[in-house]
């Protein structure tokens, strides 16, 4: 301990108030320089010092704590990293399966709502045409017939594919 109070010259008193203050007529700026040299010679020491403490902490890590460990650190670290992997691939996974489930409801109430619609815009089309299709221009009465007819058509078409293994 005592080397180290030397080299840091801990037993010299620090006066803090030379440093903040500029050099006044008092103090020659020689002085003040010698000070300021002073100060960054101790910095350097303890800038050794403490790098040498620091290879001394690195050199035991790898004199007792590697060799005790027997690489299980990095396994350990690798385990973890996979596990983390996995955790996220997982959390991604249930994300879009929510998102899929969502879009397939979306989808369902979108095809019910074409199955109702699409065989009245092709009745509605039909009947509203100004061509020869229909010489005899039927009665608007005989609209909701066909729309009827259509709807059946079209909804008895989606049971049978529905239920009909292909």
């Amino acid at each position: 301990m005592d080397v180290i109070t030397r080299q840091i010259r801990l037993d010299k008193e620090a006066s803090s108030s030379k440093h903040d203050q500029q050099p006044s007529r008092r103090t020659k700026i020689t002085e003040f320089i010698d000070e300021l040299q002073r100060d960054v010679s101790n910095l350097y020491t303890l800038r050794d010092i403490m790098e040498d403490h620091v290879q001394q902490a690195r050199r035991f890590v790898e004199d007792y704590c590697f060799p005790h460990n027997e690489g299980k650190g990095k396994d350990l670290a690798c385990d973890t990293i996979a596990q983390l992997e996995l955790q996220e691939f997982t959390r991604v996974s249930m994300a879009e399966a929510c998102r899929s489930t969502a879009l397939a409801i979306s989808m369902r109430r979108l095809t019910w709502m074409t199955f109702v619609f699409l065989p009245v815009m092709l009745a509605s089309s039909l009947f509203g045409m100004n061509v020869d299709v229909l010489e005899d221009n039927p009665d608007w009465r005989w609209f909701i017939p066909v729309v009827g007819a259509t709807v059946t058509l079209t909804i008895g078409g989606w049971v049978v594919f529905e239920h009909t293994a292909i």
